[in-house]
C-alpha cells in the first residue's frame, strides 16, 4: 500500500481545501490593498475623522445658542472621551497580551483544591 492512499479504499486522499489546490484559493500576498496592515490604518483614519467631525460640527452648532461655552465644552469633551475609549481598545487589540500558560498538573490542582474555580465540572453558585 502506498503512503498516499486511504486505508481500505485504495484511493488517494481528498484535499481538505475547498478549491482543491492551494493556488486556486486566491490568497493575496501581504502589502496589497486588502491586507490586514492596510485595514488597521483605514479603521484608524475613519474613526479619527468621524470623531473629529463630531467635535467640529458641535463647535460650529454651538454658535446658535446663548450658552456657547457649556455646549462647546460638552460636545468636545464627549468627542474626546469617546475617541480615547475607542483608541485604547483599538491599540490593545493591535498587540494582545497572551494569558499565563499552565501545565496539566496545575490545572488538576486548581480543579481539586479551589472549589470556586472556573475549571471544574460542577455548577457555579
Amino acid at each position: 500500500m502506498s503512503a498516499g492512499t486511504q486505508i481500505g479504499t485504495g484511493q488517494a486522499p481528498r484535499s481538505r481545501t475547498r478549491g482543491g489546490n492551494l493556488s486556486e484559493l486566491n490568497i493575496r500576498p501581504a502589502g496589497k490593498a486588502n491586507s490586514p496592515e492596510m485595514d488597521k490604518y483605514v479603521a484608524f483614519s475613519v474613526v479619527t475623522m468621524f470623531w473629529l467631525l463630531v467635535a467640529i460640527i458641535g463647535f460650529v452648532v454651538s454658535y446658535r445658542y446663548e450658552e456657547r461655552g457649556i455646549i462647546r465644552c460638552c460636545v468636545i469633551l464627549t468627542a474626546v472621551c469617546c475617541y480615547l475609549a475607542w483608541l485604547v481598545t483599538f491599540l490593545m487589540q493591535l498587540n494582545p497580551l497572551v494569558g499565563p500558560r499552565a501545565s496539566q498538573k496545575i490545572i488538576y490542582g486548581i480543579m481539586t483544591y479551589w472549589p470556586n474555580s472556573f475549571v471544574h465540572d460542577q455548577k457555579d453558585p
